[in-house]
């Protein structure tokens, strides 16, 4: 195959070859590490101290296997259908028409949110021993959330609804069904 040939279907847009190589490459990878920590969590021994109900090989054959799966799934996907309104940005772009409305992009967040995430996430870590688990992950998860959005009043109601919510479910999947010791849990 010549350089720059195109190896896809005849539908695929020239910058669709690299995204759909890349996502086979990309899941080629995950997967076999996937599989790398499946076999690695296997050999795990269990009889030691401490080692709790469900063992310590519970959670890397989990993440492993998910990782494995979702791994294979990215590689073998077939690439999206255009829907109609790319589609005719396309057509436009290809022919030199200027479309009505420019194509819409999402900015990144403001210098000083990504500050302001950095140290919320250094506190996060900084604070998890002295203020427990849920404290922390609620000040945590509500603050990354309330940045990365707007501050409307219902909004902010939602999003903290929304933290405590994740952070009630997350204590009580840990301590209470896994049986993990996490400190300052509560609810489990």
């Amino acid at each position: 195959m010549a350089c720059g040939a195109r190896w896809g279907p005849a539908s695929l847009l020239p910058w669709e070859d690299t995204v759909v190589t890349a996502d086979r490459v990309c899941g080629l990878i995950f997967c076999i590490l996937g599989v790398l920590i499946v076999l690695g969590s296997l050999m795990i021994v269990s009889n030691f101290p401490g080692s709790g109900d469900p063992g310590p090989q519970l959670v890397p054959l989990i993440l492993g296997g998910a990782m494995a799966v979702l791994g294979a799934l990215l590689a073998l996907r077939t690439p999206p259908e255009l829907s109609f309104e790319t589609s005719r940005a396309v057509g436009h772009a290809k022919s030199g028409d200027d479309l009505d409305t420019p194509n819409e992009t999402v900015a990144p967040p403001a210098v000083w949110r990504r500050i302001a995430l950095a140290a919320l996430l250094i506190g996060y870590v900084a604070t998890f021993n002295h203020l427990g688990f849920s404290l922390a992950s609620f000040l945590f998860l509500a603050g990354s959330i309330l940045l990365l959005g707007t501050f409307a009043v219902a909004a902010v109601v939602r999003k903290v609804v929304v933290a405590v919510l994740v952070v009630l479910l997350l204590g009580y999947a840990l301590n209470g069904l896994l049986g993990l010791s996490v400190p300052g849990v509560w609810w489990s």
